[in-house]
């Protein structure tokens, strides 16, 4: 955006877990025209002497929004802007204090419209992903909050009226499947539309841009989203985890992946083991699916859905564990093949849904990645 004469603003609140901070070294120059890391490092030195949650009398959610609307009023209209903020403090760590802000964002809103400055201006409300690590993490709901973040995008009339088309498909794309790879084509194509330069699409794409049209019947496989992190799929769940061999092999290559991948660093990590199985489902193809034939008209409305169930070569098992000595709780996807009768599963298909606390502190600086793996030998 700043190559196309816009002015950039990047905001974070927590800086220890921002964007580009956490896991990563962040920037070695200054990466937007307005950054507040700079403000948000400087005053984490005085914050033990406010109100929690406050600096001086105001709430440090309004610091922010305050910031984000005198950034989008300091230009003229004719100027273009673009800001990211991301306020974490209030829902990172609780499921319940982001309701805390509900009325200054209510109001906040109310002003941008009132002030005009939504007429030149794209609004994007977003959630980042659900608690990974709170009691709700456990319930199917926490799960879908999970994969599920909240968007909404606010237009203004005129953009409507001249860009028609595009807003039309926006709309029908209500609903459908997106990913954040599609937001990031949008953002892109909003630059795409100003300059009237002719869009250049790669042969085959895992994005979309919202202003054209995505598939009504678009599945997970299509948008190149991992089972595991999928929210459209029949998962049924397996009620005697403890007489299943499937279930215990799953749970088994979770645990040796897991260890296989601390073992450079056995002499800090421990060796986890398996100490229970807490839940277990696997996954189950629609009926539709797996007995579709062809279409049965010239049109492909109709389906034919005649055929003999087809037989599926791999089976996915979502696993629910605890480990020993850890403790940590972990949720993986598993592939079984059939053929060979062999378990596999991507590191980045494990979360762990407890938190780790100082249980990593020996990794925290040598191997950020391993943080959620890792039992120290020395601290616990």
């Amino acid at each position: 955006y700043e190559k196309y004469g816009y002015v950039t603003a990047f905001n974070e609140d927590v800086p220890n877990i921002g964007t580009f901070s956490y896991r990563l070294n962040g920037f070695d120059e200054q990466p937007t025209d307005h950054y507040m890391r700079t403000y948000y490092l400087a005053i984490e030195a005085y914050l033990s002497y406010y109100k929690r949650l406050c600096i001086g009398a105001k709430p440090r959610h309004k610091v922010m929004l305050d910031y984000t609307q005198d950034f989008m009023a300091s230009y003229h209209p004719s100027k273009p802007r673009f800001v990211f903020s991301f306020h974490g403090e209030l829902s990172h760590d609780s499921i319940n204090l982001v309701g805390v802000a509900d009325t200054d964002l209510t109001n906040w809103l109310v002003e941008l419209k009132k002030s005009g400055v939504l007429n030149s201006t794209i609004l994007v409300l977003m959630s980042d992903h659900g608690n990974r690590f709170a009691e709700v993490r456990n319930t199917l709901q926490g799960k879908q909050e999970e994969r599920l973040p909240f968007f909404s995008f606010t237009f203004p009339d005129w953009f409507k009226a001249h860009y028609k088309e595009q807003y039309e498909n926006f709309r029908q794309n209500l609903d459908r499947l997106v990913t954040p790879f599609d937001i990031h084509e949008t953002l892109q194509d909003i630059l795409t539309l100003q300059t009237l330069k002719a869009k250049q699409k790669p042969a085959v794409s895992r994005a979309i841009s919202l202003f054209d049209t995505i598939p009504q019947n678009r599945s997970c496989a299509d948008a190149y989203i991992e089972p595991h992190w999928c929210a459209c799929l029949n998962w049924q769940t397996i009620n005697d985890t403890t007489s299943s061999e499937e279930v215990f092999r799953s749970a088994k290559t979770i645990v040796d992946t897991i260890n296989h991948h601390t073992e450079r660093h056995r002499g800090i990590c421990e060796l986890l083991s398996l100490d229970e199985i807490r839940w277990a489902a696997r996954l189950q193809p629609h009926e539709g699916l797996v007995r579709f034939k062809q279409n049965r008209d010239t049109d492909g409305f109709v389906g034919d859905f005649s055929s003999d169930a087809i037989r599926v070569p791999h089976d996915m098992y979502q696993v629910k564990l605890v480990t020993n000595p850890s403790k940590a709780i972990y949720e993986a996807s598993v592939l079984h093949d059939r053929a060979n009768n062999r378990y596999r599963v991507k590191l980045g298909d494990i979360s762990r849904i407890n938190k780790y606390g100082e249980q990593a502190n020996c990794i925290y600086d040598r191997d950020p990645e391993m943080r959620k793996f890792c039992y120290c030998k020395d601290d616990n």
